[in-house]
């Protein structure tokens, strides 16, 4: 075997190996998720939990998601909302941590129905003014 071949079969096998690795973290993540009874307060999807105040918590960040759960599980975020998971993040590890964080990350943030809404008739409006725009003589001759 020629040493480009080496080479790319070597890179090729690397590859392979970090996105095994990282859908085994993914699937970890999601058992987790369940075994730690997220989906209770953050929803079955992680983006429909059962309370407004609680996070939607499909897309944020990993680093994001890795630090909040740290500071509950440390006691350093405290508010009443947190009461409750920092007793469940006793028994959550490290690398678990990670796992659960990396499959939120993986996910599909949902908008809010608002949010859809308002950006629909905002398209709406801009497609109407252009129209009305396009019809009436300029002003400025």
């Amino acid at each position: 075997m020629g040493k480009k071949l080496r080479t790319a079969v070597a890179g090729i096998s690397v590859a392979v190996m970090s996105l095994g690795g990282s859908v085994a973290a993914m699937a970890d993540g999601v058992a987790l998720y369940y075994k730690y009874t997220c989906y209770t307060c953050h929803g079955n999807d992680a983006k429909t939990p059962i309370l407004p105040m609680y996070p939607k918590l499909a897309g944020q960040n990993k680093q994001y998601i890795i630090a909040q759960m740290k500071d509950i599980k440390s006691g350093k975020r405290n508010n009443g909302y947190s009461a409750t998971m920092k007793g469940i993040m006793y028994g959550v590890t490290e690398p678990e941590i990670e796992a659960i964080a990396e499959w939120l990350e993986s996910l599909e943030q949902k908008k809010a129905p608002l949010q859809e809404a308002a950006s629909e008739n905002l398209e709406q409006k801009i497609i109407k003014g252009r129209l009305r725009d396009a019809n009436r003589p300029s002003t400025f001759q």
